[in-house]
C-alpha cells in the first residue's frame, strides 16, 4: 500500500467502521474531501470528512500524539418537513453517534485495528431551518480521533 497521510488512514479507518455497521436506512458511507450540502438529488449521503482540527503533543513516553477531528454528515433532500420522511434519518443518525460513543467504562473508541482511538464525547451539529428553508435533512457529527505517530 501507498503511504498516505495520517488523517487519510483515519478517514478510511472511518468509513469502513461506518460501512460495516447494520442500521435502520442502508448506508453506503464515502470520503469527501469537504461536505457538500448542496445536494442535487434525494439519495442519502453519509459521508466523512476531516474537520481541520489538528492538535499535536508528546504523551509521558515522548511519543508524538495527533488528534483529528473527523465529520461524518447525513445528508438528504427530502420532499416535506414530515415525520415519515425525517424520523428514519434521526434513528440513522443516533445509530451513528452511538457507533462511535464513550463512556467512562470504554473512554477510548477503537477506530480500524491500528489507526487511533475517539477520545471525547461526539459532538452533533443538527441544522432544523436548513429542514424548513431548502428541504434539506443536515446532520454532522465530529469525532476527535487520536492516534500515535
Amino acid at each position: 500500500m501507498a503511504e498516505q497521510a495520517k488523517i487519510t488512514e483515519i478517514l478510511d479507518a472511518v468509513v469502513e467502521e461506518i460501512n460495516r455497521g447494520t442500521f435502520a436506512l442502508q448506508v453506503q458511507a464515502e470520503r469527501v474531501s469537504a461536505i457538500n450540502f448542496d445536494l442535487q438529488d434525494s439519495k442519502l449521503h453519509v459521508v466523512v470528512a476531516e474537520s481541520g482540527d489538528i492538535e499535536i503533543v508528546r504523551n509521558h513516553r515522548q511519543e508524538r500524539l495527533e488528534t483529528y477531528g473527523v465529520r461524518i454528515g447525513v445528508l438528504k433532500r427530502v420532499s416535506c418537513a414530515e415525520n415519515a420522511q425525517v424520523d428514519p434519518l434521526r434513528y440513522l443518525c443516533q445509530q451513528l453517534s452511538d457507533l462511535f460513543f464513550v463512556t467512562s467504562a470504554a473512554p477510548q473508541q477503537r477506530i480500524g485495528e491500528t489507526v487511533g482511538y475517539v477520545t471525547e464525547l461526539p459532538q452533533v451539529i443538527y441544522d432544523p431551518d436548513a429542514l424548513v428553508e431548502n428541504s434539506l435533512f443536515a446532520w454532522v457529527l465530529t469525532l476527535s480521533v487520536q492516534a500515535t505517530r
